[in-house]
């Protein structure tokens, strides 16, 4: 990559890096609409929406009521959220949702189905002992393992979804009452509500009240929100866009620059320079890009690193070894899919695996996946074109 390309491209997000080039656009007013007070998981969004419109306050309008409306929804810190009055509410206690938040629901059971559990909504108590959850993860403060036994409790809880089931008009009253008896959350897409069954809880060894499994679409609201931008730009006047949100990308209608960030950007080389931010830059149309990795959220226990990436089976950061996965980046139609997929890829462990997985799972909805491992080996899976850094990246080599 030249000097030239370089300085086209701009950090905006922790995950991705948009080359937003304003140059070359039809008659319409370019514009660059930035909101970054909006809020997911208590994380901020940084959700930057550049489009091609000669009008474009009312689509502006419209991006930002649709990336509001999913995050009044799924944020758990929004005591008027549905995932919060969910976490919160009591044994059999029907709550109230809205028909996206069961959309979201049944995506993510249908991932936590095909990934094995690698993608698992509900846990929530795993990420938060581990100081990871959007309440307290903080690098800079003194950080400590969390007790086996707390441990041991955040797994049982999100071995819960498993056993999550809908309901629907085709359900028959035997299976509703075979549901009642075995399931732990209870979807009813009749009536719109979500129920914690008895099943969902456990005993507390800290207190007398039990603890119940909580659930956190933080994992797939992005990439679904940014869909619905796709959707709002297609049904536009906008000749062209872009969304960014909070690292996942969706493209509209022309072709777009969008770099892909080096996760070791915070390692020294050995000559004592900062590694370089960009690994690589893809080009979408009317795709979505989503990245997951260990360098997002992570901190240093002594000569020990932790990150935010929880394996439920073992209850721990996934662990790292050379040819482990550290990113994952998945290109596609679907941005609810692709969020979530790009987390269970990193859990896989290795480049066969998630070959393997690919290669059977969600072959109309992902178009293409990048990988780099520990040991700063990359691999292309699937076809996007994609170039390589390989000008300021030191190291790196490719997996043929």
């Amino acid at each position: 990559m030249d000097k030239t390309k370089k300085k086209q491209i701009t950090v905006i997000a922790v995950t991705i890096v948009i080359l937003a080039v304003i140059l070359g656009l039809y008659l319409g007013l370019p514009v660059d609409k930035r909101y970054t007070n909006i809020i997911f998981g208590g994380l901020s969004m940084q959700t930057v929406i550049n489009t091609n419109i000669t009008n474009q306050t009312p689509v502006g309008n419209k991006l930002y009521e649709a990336v509001t409306k999913v995050d009044k929804l799924v944020n758990p810190k929004m005591e008027t959220s549905d995932i919060y009055l969910i976490n919160h509410s009591k044994v059999n206690q029907p709550i109230k949702v809205d028909s996206l938040t069961i959309e979201l629901l049944e995506i993510s059971k249908d991932v936590f189905d095909r990934t094995g559990g690698l993608y698992n909504p509900a846990s929530y108590t795993l990420v938060d002992i581990w100081g990871f959850s959007a309440e307290k993860f903080n690098p800079q403060i003194e950080h400590t393992v969390p007790s086996d036994k707390d441990i041991e409790l955040g797994k049982q809880l999100a071995q819960k979804f498993a056993d999550i089931q809908f309901i629907d008009k085709t359900t028959s009253a035997e299976q509703i009452a075979q549901y009642k008896a075995n399931a732990t959350f209870l979807v009813d897409k009749v009536n719109n509500t979500v129920t914690r069954t008895d099943n969902c809880f456990i005993n507390n060894p800290y207190a007398d009240e039990k603890l119940g499994a909580m659930i956190d679409l933080g994992g797939i609201a992005k990439g679904y929100a940014s869909e619905l931008c796709y959707n709002v730009f297609k049904g536009s006047v906008a000749k062209n866009g872009l969304v960014n949100i909070g690292g996942n990308v969706y493209s509209y209608n022309k072709d777009w620059k969008v770099g892909i960030e080096n996760p070791f950007k915070n390692n020294k080389l050995d000559n004592g320079e900062q590694e370089t931010n960009i690994f690589g830059v893809i080009t979408l149309n009317n795709l979505s890009v989503s990245c997951s990795g260990v360098y997002e959220r992570n901190y240093k226990i002594g000569n020990d690193f932790y990150h935010h990436i929880i394996n439920t089976s073992t209850g721990k950061p996934q662990e790292i070894q050379d040819n482990s996965i550290v990113m994952a980046g998945v290109i596609g139609k679907n941005g609810a899919i692709c969020d979530a997929v790009a987390t269970s890829l990193v859990l896989m462990g290795s480049v066969e695996k998630v070959e393997q997985f690919i290669s059977t799972n969600y072959t109309e909805e992902i178009q293409a996946v990048i990988l780099v491992t520990n040991s700063k080996q990359y691999k292309i899976i699937g076809n996007i074109p994609f170039i390589l850094n390989d000008t300021e990246l030191v190291g790196f080599s490719e997996i043929k």
